[in-house]
């Protein structure tokens, strides 16, 4: 085709695919990172966080239960507040004040 006058199209040579082809790779480079830093997040927080199973008794599994639903809650959730509350007194007794339990994101 060269030889009777006529060009060939190159993608190399286009500039609009170039330029597509530089914001493209740019675009891929930034989602890398942007998944790479979420992913550093992620193990950062699992890190912070302690993993504990936890095996209660019938009543006591029924009322974590009842009391988790009626808030919204899972019972995760629920042990997690009330560990959170809990305090020791002068006497050295364990205390939980009231509270209601926080339907808040990202925690147990």
């Amino acid at each position: 085709m060269e030889q009777r006058g006529l060009t060939v199209y190159s993608v190399r040579a286009d500039p609009v695919y170039l330029r597509w082809q530089m914001e493209r790779e740019a675009a891929v480079g930034e989602a890398r990172r942007r998944f790479r830093a979420a992913r550093e997040d992620v193990h950062r927080v699992r890190e912070d966080r302690e993993r504990l199973v936890v095996s209660l008794g019938g009543e006591a599994g029924r009322r974590v239960r009842e009391w988790a639903g009626r808030y919204g809650v899972t019972p995760g959730r629920l042990l997690d507040e009330l560990v959170e509350q809990a305090q020791v007194d002068e006497a050295g007794q364990l205390v939980v004040v009231a509270f209601t339990p926080s339907l808040e994101e990202g925690r147990a």
